[in-house]
């Protein structure tokens, strides 16, 4: 919400911004036309120059005031952007400790895509080759984003998610699925990982 609210503002203040930058060009079109006159009297063309030139400073005002409140703005929402790339990136690859390499990591590009690093090359999660670091990538991302949105309290689906992984790398997003969802549903035909479920009194077997 805060997110949305910050881009709105930001929407409008380029809008304002724009418009008084068109009244600035009129005016100083006006003002020039204004000492081109030189048919008129030096008294009325003072006072209309004078006129043009308050009218135009409060322009300017106006101007210099929405220009601010847009780029203060901007930087909010920047900085909104930033902190939450760096929580989810933390989260994930906390999440992910056990099956990254030394020097492999996640990280957010400029358009908020996830990619995955290493110490050759960083790649959107979809191009990383694909197999358990982006099945487990995607996982992890939606995780994150539920724990920094709070826990969600409608059921979530996950055909065989952590099948391809050991026991031991499979109990900690055991462990944060119900820590997370109120409710999901684990499709899998692993028996270590039904094993594991069954730790969990809650857990029904169908």
């Amino acid at each position: 919400p805060e997110f949305t609210a910050l881009q709105k503002e930001h929407a409008f203040l380029s809008a304002q911004n724009e418009a008084l930058y068109k009244k600035k060009a009129l005016l100083s079109a006006r003002l020039q036309e204004a000492k081109e006159k030189s048919a008129k009297s030096p008294d009325e063309l003072g006072h209309e120059l004078e006129a043009i030139s308050k009218k135009l400073a409060d322009e300017k005002a106006e101007y210099d005031s929405i220009d601010l409140n847009y780029t203060l703005a901007k930087a909010r929402m920047d900085k909104f952007e930033d902190d939450l790339k760096k929580i989810l990136s933390e989260k994930i690859n906390r999440r992910m400790a056990t099956l990254l390499r030394e020097g492999e990591s996640f990280v957010f590009d400029e358009e908020f895509e996830l990619c995955f690093c290493d110490q050759k090359s960083v790649l959107p999660l979809i191009s990383a080759g694909g197999g358990v670091i982006t099945e487990m990538g995607v996982l992890s991302f939606r995780l994150a984003l539920s724990e920094v949105l709070g826990s969600i309290h409608f059921p979530m689906i996950f055909d065989d998610s952590l099948a391809a992984l050991s026991p031991e790398q499979a109990k900690p997003f055991y462990d944060s699925l119900r820590e997370t969802c109120s409710q999901f549903f684990l499709i899998t035909s692993s028996e270590e990982l039904c094993e594991i479920c069954r730790e969990t009194a809650n857990f029904v077997e169908l």
